[in-house]
């Protein structure tokens, strides 16, 4: 199984390995609290899980990005601000954003006819799960 360190020398206390999950067992997790000061009490045997991360690598070259899409699924927003538009547009974890001063500018134009023949899903806004439904 692959690890993920979690580095705690700079504090001058070792370092931990941990799942890729980010679960740490709560033996381990328990003694770089303990050493670091922040003395939570923990029961043995529980696992505390820290959360995934979720990354996007953003690129600069729209062609790219159209060229890695192929079939896979995507996401695009549009946002206005102070008459800029920030388009944005993810497949898998490959991410591309930019300003365009004009609504017509032949780019924007060309991301938004391939977002929609690739029936890419437009977002219009997000929330977090615990305040979709209230």
């Amino acid at each position: 199984m692959n690890k993920v360190s979690l580095d705690m020398s700079v504090f001058g206390y070792g370092s931990f390995a941990a799942s890729p999950r980010n679960t740490i067992s709560c033996e381990g997790l328990q003694k770089i609290l303990f050493l670091v000061g922040a003395r939570i009490p923990l029961t043995s045997g529980c696992t505390i899980v820290l959360g995934e991360i979720n990354l996007v690598n953003l690129i600069e070259d729209w062609d790219v990005l159209e060229e890695y899409a192929g079939e896979k699924l995507g996401f695009y927003q549009l946002l206005g601000n102070d008459g800029i538009f920030e388009i944005r547009v993810q497949t898998g974890r490959v991410g591309f954003k930019r300003e365009f001063e004009k609504a017509d500018d032949p780019l924007l134009n060309k991301i938004l006819d391939f977002c929609r023949k690739h029936r890419y899903i437009r977002i219009s806004e997000h929330l977090r799960d615990e305040e979709f439904f209230k």
